[in-house]
């Protein structure tokens, strides 16, 4: 298989194993912020089957013309493309979702993580699912904004304090993709598959 081949497989098989194993269940409602390229969106409209929906929300119109885009071309029904207009808001109703991932988003200043982790409070279900895909952890900020290497240990401490529960680590099963749609590294000839960063997703429950 080539490299996109590759990256079709591990949506619908790994992709999909990895998101079941954080308590996606069939029929559910799950939000991907900062979807991308949809390359966990596809997972979990596999995840959540024909009763569920999945929310593929970015604030990059081009990169969502294209997750459309796939979107058409492989014929699936349960993911709706939503654009996000504003940082640290989700434009759904309080208590509607069941699950949201934060996958490679928290770093940088593209969100107040603070601000909007009350948000993901507020529109996840009682009991509903977070769950976070940490990577450029020397590029977090604190709470005063300034840059801040942080761990994961640290990270889980911080979710928890904001209203959360732990539920469950994953190690190693997170994909970073970012290099895989890079021109940089794409120019060079491109970045194996097997060669991509893995992290550990992090889950909890909000309680």
């Amino acid at each position: 298989m080539n490299n996109h081949e590759k990256v079709r497989h591990w949506e619908e098989n790994e992709g999909v194993e990895v998101l079941k194993r954080i308590g996606i269940k069939d029929g559910a409602s799950i939000i991907d912020f900062g979807c991308g390229f949809g390359h966990y969106a596809f997972s979990a409209s596999q995840a959540v089957g024909d009763k569920g929906k999945v929310y593929a929300v970015d604030i990059d119109k081009r990169i969502l013309n294209f997750v459309e885009e796939s979107i058409s071309k492989r014929g699936i029904t349960n993911i709706n493309v939503v654009h996000s207009k504003e940082k640290n808001t989700l434009d759904f109703q309080s208590n509607e979702i069941e699950c949201i991932l934060l996958y490679d988003i928290m770093h940088g200043t593209s969100i107040d993580r603070f601000e909007f982790l009350k948000e993901v409070q507020r529109v996840l279900k009682e009991d509903g699912i977070l769950s976070i895909l940490p990577f450029h952890l020397s590029n977090f900020r604190d709470t005063n904004g300034k840059k801040k290497k942080y761990s994961i240990k640290k990270l889980i401490e911080e979710i928890c304090d904001l209203g959360f529960q732990l539920s469950s680590k994953i190690e190693d099963r997170g994909v970073h993709f970012e290099k895989y749609h890079s021109p940089h590294y794409i120019k060079k000839g491109g970045v194996d598959f097997e060669n991509l960063e893995r992290g550990t997703i992090v889950n909890f429950v909000k309680v």
